[in-house]
């Protein structure tokens, strides 16, 4: 039992491009104005009418197929041809056509639809024949079929006479094949299938988006590798000055630190030595040492003999009476206040 062949992506791909091909083209054809010499210049073209009784050259008596490319070899030689290309039409004799729906259906449906047409309410087999597709200018999903050996004997005539096809076309000439059959395939020049083409082309835009995207992703670690070296090179020079002004309060912490203890051991100094000095009878309140200059203030029953007995102390020396003596009600004794200087040590 023959079945469906499988159809690559990349086939169902090209026949949504026709698709659009045919849609875009209608589109166009209906915009374009009428230019009458159009159908001039196609009528001037030779034209090949190939039949079930063999070809017909320009509307003459038709020929044994056989002969056709000694027949265009001829012709070609007597220049009779201009750019060595001619018309090709397949009359309603060499294909069978058939319709499967009422209703219009894009090319690619209509080949899928064609393909199952055929194995279920054909005689035919798939390999055995060509579907040929046309613009669908009806209101119905119309397919054509041409057996391959036609085809092969056409090939031959053709490429024996090294004659160009320009277009294919069935019945009376006007419709023409988008589809199933190309122009390329009777050629004698070599010729590249244009879905090998589309399959370089499709890789190469593969291979160019790809090295675009890793172009894309090296220019942005880039920019981010330099974006990111400055920014460090900001937080170094942040980093440094940090570390300037660390080490700066860092020594002047422990110059403070020096000097407070510097101060209090004068103050201790200071203490035990009017401590040792002082008379029981006298108490202090205050002591306040500033720029070597020792300030007290206190309470004594005698406060006149205080300023003999700071004198007479080696650390001491230029004491006096800041205030005058007084009374204060509730303490005994009276209120002193008395400056002195320390000796240099």
């Amino acid at each position: 039992m023959t079945s469906l062949s499988a159809s690559p992506s990349f086939s169902r791909l090209s026949d949504g491009c026709l698709d659009f091909f045919v849609w875009w083209q209608n589109e166009m054809l209906q915009m374009r104005p009428h230019l009458p010499w159009r159908k001039t210049k196609q009528r001037d073209q030779r034209q090949v009418v190939i039949g079930k009784s063999g070809f017909s050259l320009d509307g003459g008596a038709f020929q044994p197929l056989s002969t056709m490319g000694e027949t265009l070899l001829a012709l070609k030689a007597a220049g009779d041809f201009q750019d060595d290309a001619i018309r090709l039409v397949l009359n309603d004799t060499r294909y069978l056509e058939r319709t499967i729906s009422h209703r219009r259906l894009p090319l690619s449906i209509l080949k899928r639809a064609a393909e199952l047409d055929i194995l279920t309410e054909t005689p035919f087999r798939v390999e055995d024949v060509k579907i040929l597709l046309s613009e669908p200018h009806k209101r119905d999903a119309t397919y054509f079929i041409l057996r391959r050996d036609v085809i092969d004997e056409l090939r031959t005539q053709f490429r024996h006479a090294g004659v160009e096809v320009s277009g294919i076309y069935l019945g009376s000439g006007q419709v023409e094949v988008l589809s199933g059959l190309r122009p390329a395939d009777f050629s004698q020049r070599p010729h590249r299938d244009i879905r090998r083409t589309l399959n370089w082309l499709l890789a190469l835009l593969i291979v160019l988006g790809c090295l675009f995207c890793a172009y894309q992703v090296q220019q942005k670690t880039s920019t981010a590798a330099a974006v990111l070296e400055v920014e460090i090179g900001e937080a170094s020079k942040q980093a440094h000055a940090a570390r300037a002004r660390y080490d700066q309060y860092a020594k002047k912490s422990q110059q403070l630190q020096a000097l407070k203890q510097s101060k209090k051991l004068e103050v201790v100094k200071a203490w035990e030595e009017l401590s040792r000095i002082l008379p029981d009878t006298a108490f202090l309140t205050d002591l306040t040492i500033k720029d070597e200059r020792v300030a007290i203030a206190g309470f004594s029953e005698k406060p006149a003999t205080l300023i003999g007995s700071i004198e007479a102390s080696a650390l001491f020396q230029r004491a006096q009476f800041t205030s005058p003596v007084v009374k204060v009600p509730g303490f005994a004794g009276d209120n002193f206040h008395i400056s002195f200087e320390q000796e240099e040590q």
